[in-house]
């Protein structure tokens, strides 16, 4: 058993890197209740509901149950608080470098502003940093709903796409 166990501190011990992680899918049944009090959103009756949603077993449970818990993400506190709780943990895992995927549509199609997603990430990767943990947004348009549906509204001139190196190929 202590091969084992020295075995875990060594693989809890080398640097690794997430590199397709969704913010969307990091939202816990326990986010889900508490966010989703704090915002009047209440999706399910207790954390145990909550955590039996989660138990999923195809793609298409697993992809309504992460649609079902973004409904709780309605200001950039929730979405700090939801990168940064992932970024905690990652980082006790050994984990150095995290590329945090999101779709701001997701949101936006839902009345949250883009700018609102991505102070709160922002805020979430100032934290991540102050701990030792480097992070990427990667955000994802959906075409088939159209580049206006992303919304640039509030978004800080530091993340429009001219200031980002990106160009704006979505209309």
């Amino acid at each position: 058993m202590t091969g084992m166990t020295d075995l875990a501190a060594f693989i809890r011990s080398l640097p690794k890197a997430e590199l397709h992680v969704h913010l969307e899918g990091c939202v816990t049944p326990e986010q889900v209740i508490a966010i989703g009090r704090r915002n009047g959103v209440n999706l399910f009756e207790s954390v145990d509901a909550a955590r039996a949603a989660y138990d999923v077993s195809s793609l298409d449970d697993f992809l309504k149950i992460f649609a079902k818990a973004s409904e709780v993400l309605l200001h950039a506190d929730d979405f700090s608080e939801v990168a940064s709780a992932y970024f905690d943990k990652a980082a006790a895992d050994g984990v150095r470098h995290v590329e945090l995927m999101l779709d701001p549509q997701a949101h936006t199609t839902r009345g949250v502003a883009v700018g609102t997603v991505l102070n709160g990430l922002m805020k979430a990767r100032d934290h991540a940093s102050r701990n030792g943990l480097s992070t990427l947004l990667i955000l994802n348009f959906m075409r088939a709903r159209g580049g206006r549906s992303a919304g640039t509204a509030g978004v800080p001139r530091y993340l429009q796409p001219a200031h980002c190196g990106a160009r704006d190929r979505l209309g």
